[in-house]
């Protein structure tokens, strides 16, 4: 690979992909310029940079609860820190709760490596009976109706996988509104979502 910089400050993940588009190697690069630049290595081969921010990560906040905060792009947070921690500490509660997150339902995205889904997942086992016991439903904010209609199917493979419902409305008093129908546990079978 071509030596592309020699500032280890800051560095951004650039993938190597080849002249047939497959992604050969991953390596680091310190540059810090705008409009992510491709660069060319001395063989060819083209890099591309890979978006993840390391000062980016998942934020509760349950200064509300049982209404709770969470915001999967979360600038300032501890990337090295458990995602799950604060999580934990939420499950030890014992005590009834609703997700609530306004970031709309394409801004959480993040490409998960491997080792991350299969911690997700086993943290998931781990504590599969307290999110069903404790955890009324995880809503998510959406203004776009095609993207609500689009998550309807996503939404049960969510909960088969974390074991409460995910609900999506349009607005925040909506959410509000369902998140304290939930918790006083009335019925929400008729709720648009």
């Amino acid at each position: 690979m071509a030596n592309l910089c020699n500032d280890v400050q800051s560095f951004r993940r650039y993938r190597v992909i080849d002249h047939a588009g497959r992604s050969a190697h991953q390596g680091h690069c310190a540059a810090d310029l705008e409009g992510y630049p491709i660069f060319m290595t001395r063989w060819g081969c083209q890099l591309f940079p890979v978006v993840r921010r390391r000062s980016v990560g998942m934020l509760i906040d349950a200064s509300k609860f049982p209404l709770v905060w969470m915001r999967l792009n979360a600038p300032g947070t501890d990337p090295t820190a458990s995602p799950f921690a604060e999580f934990e500490l939420l499950l030890a509660r014992k005590e009834l709760f609703v997700l609530l997150n306004d970031e709309g339902l394409d801004k959480g995205e993040h490409e998960h490596s491997p080792e991350e889904r299969k911690q997700t997942s086993l943290w998931m086992k781990r504590h599969n009976s307290e999110l069903r016991a404790f955890v009324k439903a995880g809503i998510y904010i959406e203004p776009n109706t095609a993207k609500r209609l689009a998550a309807k199917a996503f939404a049960r493979v969510y909960q088969k996988f974390w074991g409460y419902p995910m609900l999506t409305v349009a607005t925040k008093d909506e959410a509000l509104v369902l998140a304290r129908m939930l918790l006083l546990g009335e019925q929400t079978d008729a709720w648009p979502h």
